[in-house]
């Protein structure tokens, strides 16, 4: 099976899209919705290019959790506070406000002293890096491993 994709095929040769069609839709390892467009029931076919990438992906995923179950907690929070900084950041040049990791960093170490706005933002990242924290080092989770976090 070809991993060209139906919206190509059915603009370029209708005969090959309909022959493709029909062997991704009753292939085992099809999943079937019960829904559709009125013409056609919607599935997702994972084409063995994809089903390649997601094995690749999760062996690389195994190999970073060994790494990081052997990091001392300090490593684990420091990375996870970094995250938070770079994501912080990220999400300030996307609304058009300028701030530097260094001053995202002070803020997080120095919101507990004064302005209440700053405290409340610096309970929000507390929690924010408990839950990275716990999360990088779960391998498998669930809404109550999640819960629990909190």
């Amino acid at each position: 099976m070809s991993d060209k994709s139906l919206y190509k095929l059915f603009y370029a040769d209708k005969k090959q899209y309909e022959a493709e069609y029909s062997k991704r839709f009753g292939s085992d390892d099809t999943i079937h919705f019960d829904l559709g467009n009125g013409e056609s029931k919607f599935f997702i076919y994972p084409s063995p290019s994809s089903l390649n990438t997601i094995i690749e992906i999760e062996r690389i995923d195994k190999r970073i959790n060994e790494i990081a179950s052997r990091l001392p907690d300090i490593a684990t929070r420091q990375f996870a506070n970094r995250c938070l900084i770079e994501e912080v950041v990220k999400t300030n040049d996307i609304e058009g406000v300028h701030s530097t990791r260094k001053e995202i960093s002070e803020i997080i170490e120095n919101a507990h002293i004064g302005d209440i706005r700053l405290q409340a933002a610096y309970h929000f990242f507390q929690i924010t890096l408990k839950v990275i924290a716990k999360l990088f080092c779960l391998i498998h989770f669930s809404a109550v491993d999640i819960r629990l976090i909190l």
